[in-house]
């Protein structure tokens, strides 16, 4: 069994990650000159056009006057390519791994579920109420990145590599106020969350919620299981944990995810199992009827909620992660029909809610 993963001639290795933050940190003109090229390539129609299909599927390159720059200094430009893709996040650049790089170590590559999180909290006041920020499964940090710089912010991930770019994006932007440590979610929260003086918490969670009856449809950071609850059952259990303690009581929890239900019914099985773990007191859940049910060749696309069939036959024709469509649209098919079976006809795009347990955050 092969246990040492290579990211592929066209991706950084980790250890790299790790020296091109140590050379951001050393010479603070280099890390200027990396931020003027990264935004040049993030505002150009050529940039914005390969984000937004299945261009993507390659690394971006950005064409030969940048070659030899500070990008290449750094060795985040090689034989033409950029080994990253770059999202804009409010005023920060976030580096992440692409699709082209090896689905089993890859970080989470795409910028849109953060986006999600960041509008419901900012609709009902929680971005300006939180006084820290604790985000379940941070991969590279976007969560984080939609909260001002002086906000204490922990991140969470079971990725080594996640962690490599959680670092460098820090660097990057001149954050200084958050932490990413190694955690398992099926372990609980990391004991060195570091707010115990918080008086309004939140807690942000997109874990792994892609429907995946079988191992190999999706990457891992898209892997929730057969209804793409497998974390989210981990992440329910770890908060009602949390919450047990005096800053879990004060703080509030927003779970993004996919769920399986009956939108006539408005009954969903995330929302069910939120309850059945952590419990009634303080739950609500929203559909985010403005968002896009899925995302397929990096756009969101359908109606949110959708009958099951359909969005899941959508789904497996997404060209970034599907090699072949008519296999993986079949295994959907029979997944559909399990669930329908079972009641439960149709998906949601939502956000699962508890609010504090005690009086410390929006009176």
């Amino acid at each position: 069994m092969k246990l040492v993963i290579d990211p592929g001639p066209t991706a950084l290795g980790t250890d790299h990650i790790f020296l091109a933050t140590s050379a951001l940190a050393d010479d603070a003109g280099l890390r200027d000159a990396v931020l003027r090229e990264l935004r040049a390539i993030a505002a150009s129609a050529a940039y914005l056009d390969w984000a937004a299909g299945l261009a993507q599927l390659q690394p971006f390159e950005p064409g030969s006057a940048l070659r030899g720059g500070a990008l290449s200094q750094v060795g985040l430009l090689r034989d033409r390519r950029l080994c990253v893709r770059v999202n804009t996040v409010e005023r920060d650049l976030l580096l992440t791994d692409g699709v082209w790089v090896d689905a089993r170590l890859r970080v989470f590559p795409f910028p849109d579920e953060s986006a999600a999180i960041h509008r419901y909290c900012l609709a009902r006041g929680f971005v300006a109420d939180a006084d820290a920020v604790i985000d379940l499964a941070t991969g590279s940090g976007h969560n984080l990145a939609h909260f001002a710089p002086d906000i204490p912010g922990l991140g969470m991930d079971i990725n080594p590599r996640a962690l490599a770019f959680f670092g460098l994006n820090q660097r990057l932007n001149g954050r200084g106020a958050g932490v990413a440590c190694l955690n398992d979610i099926r372990r609980g929260f990391a004991d060195i969350v570091p707010f115990p003086q918080a008086r309004r918490p939140l807690v942000l969670g997109n874990m792994p919620f892609g429907l995946a009856p079988t191992r190999e449809i999706l990457a891992l950071t898209s892997d929730g299981g057969e209804t793409g609850l497998v974390l989210q059952r981990a992440a329910f259990e770890a908060v009602a944990r949390f919450r047990q303690t005096p800053c879990g009581r004060r703080a509030r929890v927003v779970m993004l995810g996919y769920s399986v239900g009956n939108a006539a019914e408005d009954r969903w099985e995330m929302a069910e199992l939120a309850r059945d773990i952590v419990g009634a007191t303080g739950l609500s859940w929203t559909i985010l009827a403005g968002e896009g049910l899925l995302r397929v060749d990096g756009q969101r696309i359908m109606a949110n909620p959708a009958p099951l069939s359909p969005a899941l036959h959508a789904a497996g024709g997404c060209g970034l992660y599907h090699r072949d469509p008519a296999a993986v649209r079949a295994v959907y098919a029979e997944l559909a029909q399990r669930l329908e079976a079972r009641g439960m006809p149709d998906l949601s795009y939502l956000v699962v809610e508890f609010a504090p347990a005690e009086q410390g955050g929006l009176e």
